[in-house]
């Protein structure tokens, strides 16, 4: 049997779910959330095994407009995945459609040409008569390979999601031994948790950029 895999980035705003969407995929906390916007710094890999093939996931630090060094080195990271990988999701949240970062995001797109789907999250959070209106404006905005609805955190959607992006694999290696969910070591994973447990009681004592 041919074996299939590629490499899947996940971009967006801030805040929009990446992180939540990615451990919900792999299940395992590999990134770590926050209601705070920018919780995501580095790129991190997640891997997931399927039978016959694998599925490499870059989760990415939001893409934003800004003129902080550190945020600028994050952005510029994110659109760097979109050149590595073989297909994007842009994922947008329901309660905010029109993110003002979207249209610099879309017009990215296009330059690159890559096949993107376009991942509308959180839709647990907003009544599905909203959610035709967004579809139906987004299909007007870009040639997106398909729309997903999900919950990263209920878990709705995301069997679709994952058949949509089996079928768009074509044949390749397997990347990762089948015991590998990441690239990122056991040090780097408890320093995450760690910064994402310090972020909540912290917020008002320390500065959060």
């Amino acid at each position: 049997m041919t074996f299939l895999s590629g490499f899947i980035g996940i971009i967006g705003p801030p805040n929009v779910g990446k992180s939540t969407l990615l451990n919900c995929i792999l299940r395992t906390k590999l990134a770590i959330v926050s209601p705070k916007p920018q919780t995501t710094r580095n790129r991190i890999l997640g891997i997931y095994h399927g039978e016959g093939f694998q599925l490499v996931f870059m989760d990415t630090p939001g893409i934003h407009n800004t003129r902080s060094a550190l945020h600028e080195s994050m952005v510029a990271s994110a659109r760097a995945a979109c050149r590595e990988v073989d297909m994007v999701l842009l994922m947008i949240e329901i309660c905010h459609p029109n993110d003002p970062e979207i249209p610099s995001i879309v017009r990215n797109l296009k330059r690159m040409r890559k096949p993107c789907i376009l991942v509308i999250n959180k839709i647990d959070m907003m009544a599905k008569e909203h959610l035709l209106p967004v579809i139906d404006h987004y299909r007007q905005v870009y040639d997106f390979e398909d729309i997903i609805p999900v919950s990263a955190i209920k878990g709705d959607g995301l069997d679709r999601l994952l058949g949509r992006l089996k079928e768009s694999l074509r044949p390749g290696p397997q990347f990762f031994p089948l015991d590998m969910k990441t690239d990122q070591s056991e040090v780097a994973l408890v320093s995450e948790i760690i910064r994402e447990k310090i972020y909540s009681p912290t917020s008002k004592a320390l500065p959060y950029s």
